[in-house]
């Protein structure tokens, strides 16, 4: 390998190994299972977009459980910050039904009780007010590398096809 190529590689390994997690993809299911719900409810409970993702973390219930000490990976904390949401009675949108209770019910504890979320598999909640999506960071950088390597594969073509040119 060339001198550049390794430097590339290892700077594509350093930053990945770098990028926070893009999602916990088992507290849906904690959540179910601690609330004791029919079915894991959708990323949008706490999230701006189906998929979840670092820094879309906007909705008022997801706010409100990071404020009660919420933090990726760590089931323990989701516990805790559910058993505190319950505890003081928790209403993000002030419509009279704590949050624990509206999950439980099947509605959306962002959505003053109007919205019905879905839940399973391919459903989705609707957001109050639609946020804009943003890309996640890792994805940005997963980009950007790709493009920085298709150009300095180009240019390696491009250098051997001129040399080829030049001898032949």
């Amino acid at each position: 390998m060339k001198p550049w190529s390794l430097r590339l590689a290892s700077f594509v390994v350093v930053v990945s190994a770098a990028l926070p997690a893009s999602a916990t993809p088992n507290f849906p299911s904690a959540i179910q299972r601690d609330l004791q719900l029919n079915a894991p409810p959708q990323c949008t409970l706490c999230h701006n977009n189906p998929a979840g993702g670092t820094g879309t973390v906007t909705q008022p219930f997801g706010m409100k459980m990071r404020s009660r000490g919420l933090v990726p990976e760590d089931e323990g904390s989701l516990q805790t910050a559910l058993t505190a949401l319950q505890a003081e009675g928790s209403d993000v949108d002030n419509d009279g039904v704590p949050d624990i209770q509206e999950l439980r019910l099947g509605t959306d504890p962002n959505g003053a009780g109007e919205e019905t979320p879905s839940y399973g598999c391919g459903s989705s909640i609707s957001p109050v007010s639609p946020r804009r999506a943003l890309p996640d960071a890792s994805v940005i950088l997963s980009g950007t590398l790709m493009a920085i390597g298709a150009i300095f594969l180009r240019r390696r073509r491009n250098a051997r096809t001129e040399r080829a040119e030049n001898e032949g």
